[in-house]
C-alpha cells in the first residue's frame, strides 16, 4: 500500500471509531477493515506480479549471458589458435623474460667473482639461442 492508501485508510478507521451507536460503529469498522484487507490483498498481488516480471527477465538475462560468454570464448580461442600475430608476441615475450633471467644469472655470477664462469654461460647461452 502506498503511504497515501494507509493515510487514508487511517482517517475512514478513525471515523470510523468515532461513531456512538456501538452496532453501527461496529458495521463502520467491518466494512473499514474489509477494505484494508482488500488494498492488502491488491498490494500482495501487484508485488507478486513484479516478482515474476523480475524473474522472468533474470532468466532471459541469464540466457543471453551464456550466449555472450560462449561466443566470446569462441573468438578468445580463435584469437589465441589462429592468430600468428598473438603466436609471435607470445613466443617473443617467453624469450625477453628468459633473456632477463639469464641477465640476472650473469648479474650474480659477476658479483660473486666468477668472470670466467659468466663467459662460459654466456657462450652456452648464444649456442642456445642459435639452435
Amino acid at each position: 500500500m502506498t503511504e497515501e492508501q494507509v493515510a487514508k485508510w487511517r482517517e475512514q478507521r478513525d471515523k470510523a471509531k468515532q461513531i456512538e451507536d456501538p452496532v453501527a460503529r461496529e458495521k463502520a469498522l467491518d466494512i473499514v477493515y474489509d477494505m484494508k484487507d482488500d488494498l492488502q490483498l491488491d498490494c500482495q498481488r501487484k508485488m507478486a506480479d513484479r516478482i515474476k516480471t523480475l524473474v522472468s527477465n533474470d532468466a532471459e538475462q541469464g540466457k543471453e549471458l551464456a550466449g555472450m560468454r560462449s561466443d566470446v570464448g569462441e573468438i578468445k580461442e580463435t584469437l589465441e589458435d589462429h592468430d600468428p600475430v598473438i603466436q609471435e608476441l607470445k613466443t617473443a615475450r617467453t624469450k625477453v623474460e628468459g633473456g632477463w633471467q639469464l641477465l640476472k644469472i650473469i648479474g650474480w655470477l659477476l658479483a660473486l667473482g666468477g668472470s670466467s664462469a659468466a663467459g662460459w654461460f654466456a657462450a652456452l647461452a648464444q649456442k642456445a639461442a642459435e639452435q
